[in-house]
């Protein structure tokens, strides 16, 4: 006999999803602003170039930032 698996699905699936797609469209948002209207005059790009570390991924990387 086979036992039958019932999938509960919580009524808080449709709001966390629509929470999400808020958040990803509030990251894209700050992160089109922050070159926009550079925060202190100093595009993201630039704010990068100026703390040294190990491992700098090279230029093109930060064109997900648009800078």
């Amino acid at each position: 006999m086979q036992k039958s698996v019932v999938s509960h699905v919580s009524s808080a699936t449709p709001l966390l999803q629509w929470l999400v797609v808020l958040a990803i469209l509030a990251t894209i948002a700050v992160n089109a602003l922050a070159n926009l209207l550079p925060i202190a005059g100093r595009r993201t790009g630039e704010i990068s170039d100026g703390f040294s570390s190990f491992f700098t991924p090279v230029g093109y990387v930060f064109a997900i930032w648009g800078g």
